[in-house]
């Protein structure tokens, strides 16, 4: 039986929007990576003005909330917060301005992280459907970049297998 094609777009969809959910994961890891986890809050207070100007209303009290003794917990913070402290303060190495689109074939963590943000940003904007050209695409963009990232700072495959796992 063959699956309507606003349902097999919508499906498309889904599935990347659980891959962007792998990439949010993955982000509070390379963060932890950069940034040792006991010292989050400490390096976020000391960055705090650069912060200030991307961050905004409510998203500024998970950095500094009124009492300071509360630990920043990464699971509070989601994913467009994630990339803009990657961004500003985690000194990532990264061969392009953070402003701009990486270069074809920068294999560089920033340039992955930058690739996995603007994909983020398309993927929001659509009206909630893939074909699957464009499945095909984001998918195999994200993978790529997710893969990178692990491979170079991470270690291991455990993200590899869990795209895996999802694709099937």
């Amino acid at each position: 039986m063959d699956v309507p094609e606003t349902h097999k777009s919508f499906e498309n969809f889904s599935r990347l929007w659980e891959l962007m959910m792998i990439c949010t994961e993955l982000f509070r890891e390379v963060l932890s990576y950069y940034i040792r986890p006991s010292d989050e809050r400490l390096e976020a207070h000391e960055h705090i003005g650069r912060l200030n100007k991307v961050i905004y209303g409510l998203k500024r009290r998970i950095l500094s909330p009124m009492k300071k003794e509360i630990p920043l917990s990464l699971t509070d913070i989601e994913f467009e917060m994630l990339f803009k402290i990657l961004r500003k303060i985690s000194r990532i190495p990264f061969s392009s301005a953070w402003g701009k689109d990486p270069q074809k074939g920068d294999r560089s963590i920033g340039a992955c992280i930058k690739r996995i943000q603007f994909l983020r940003n398309m993927l929001a904007h659509t009206n909630g459907t893939v074909d699957d050209d464009e499945f095909e695409y984001y998918w195999a963009e994200l993978r790529d970049a997710i893969v990178l990232i692990e491979e170079g700072l991470i270690g291991g495959d455990e993200y590899r297998l869990k795209i895996e796992s999802l694709r099937t």
